[in-house]
């Protein structure tokens, strides 16, 4: 099995403007789809703590306009959680009948359980809302999109991120891929309607009928950073996006060397600047999860990055109105 779907280019054949995983059958296909998160584990340990966190900003962006559309009590369904991120997040905006299925949710994950997403055991029109970000691990297109349009409610939602420019194949677990977001636009008639990517094209949402674009001004720009042993740059880090940003949040996630003394000097300096030390990454959700539903764009601060602040300027003058044409909201990290 490894052999045959190693790497980007194993077991590839080309369908019109779509690159599809050779399988020989769908038991296979199973097999395979079920190995990513143990070669996830055996190559990197799992998730660090700065993935989860990016991960999980990434999630707030994209959820928290369903808190204005869904009640709390919504049933909610997001396939292919693996660990089950999306699931957390969406639970501490308040809907607590999230859950995720997985293929392979790994042992004792209390917010993902076994499930094939191309075959759900859900009854017709019986969720409010489905997500998934692994579109490019289904094993039929139209196949899953039928089946996912079968449990939604005539009401419900459909949130789907897609990758772009996938045309050199995608990864090693990949079960198809695209030259373009265009090529996934196709749906079920009379059930739904698909609405239009956001700038980047990587979240496609998918609804019951097209919606009326909402016209939000963006009325701040709030930056959060979680840092940890970054005493090298974390000032000029924090310095250059600080015109950019109406404030920061920075949390230093247990630093050992100066982190933490240049942070909370820079914060007495610099009012816009809000710090705080945590003892979890899962903390840092925390600082912004007011924002929910107020016209606010979250940006995401890496502790050693730096950006050019003319490019910076031009954004930030760009930043407002902003017109959004679909239920979800921009790609990576937040509006970028």
């Amino acid at each position: 099995m490894r052999h045959k779907h190693h790497g980007a280019g194993g077991g590839k054949r080309k369908e019109g403007g779509l690159v599809k995983r050779d399988y020989a059958s769908y038991d296979e296909y199973l097999t395979h789809q079920k190995l990513k998160l143990d070669e996830m584990v055996k190559m990197k340990g799992g998730f660090s703590n700065f993935d989860i966190f990016d991960y999980r900003l990434k999630f707030y962006v994209r959820f928290r306009l369903f808190t204005k559309l869904l009640p709390s009590s919504a049933k909610i369904l997001c396939c292919g959680a693996r660990q089950g991120t999306e699931v957390d997040v969406l639970r501490d905006l308040g809907f607590s009948n999230a859950r995720g299925i997985d293929l392979n949710p790994g042992r004792g994950n209390p917010l993902v359980t076994a499930g094939d997403m191309m075959k759900l055991d859900l009854a017709n029109d019986s969720l409010d809302l489905l997500y998934t970000n692994c579109v490019d691990h289904a094993f039929d297109l139209d196949q899953m999109i039928t089946e996912h349009a079968r449990v939604l409610k005539p009401d419900g939602y459909l949130l789907y991120d897609i990758g772009i420019n996938m045309e050199e194949g995608g990864g090693p677990f990949e079960a198809i891929s695209w030259e373009s977001h265009r090529r996934c636009r196709a749906a079920p008639p009379g059930k739904l309607s698909l609405g239009h990517p956001h700038r980047t094209g990587e979240t496609v949402a998918l609804g019951p009928r097209p919606r009326q674009a909402t016209r939000l001004s963006a009325s701040r720009i709030v930056g959060i950073a979680l840092v940890r042993n970054e005493d090298a740059f974390v000032e000029t880090a924090v310095r250059n996006v600080a015109g950019f940003c109406d404030e920061i949040h920075v949390a230093d996630h247990g630093s050992t060397d100066g982190t933490s003394e240049i942070l909370y000097t820079l914060a007495r300096k610099l009012p816009k600047i809000h710090y705080r030390s945590i003892r979890h990454p899962a903390e840092s959700h925390a600082l912004i999860q007011h924002l929910a539903g107020s016209p606010t764009w979250v940006f995401g601060v890496d502790g050693d990055e730096i950006y050019e602040p003319d490019r910076l300027a031009r954004l930030r003058q760009k930043s407002s109105p902003v017109n959004l044409t679909s239920i979800g909201c921009s790609s990576g990290m937040s509006f970028m």
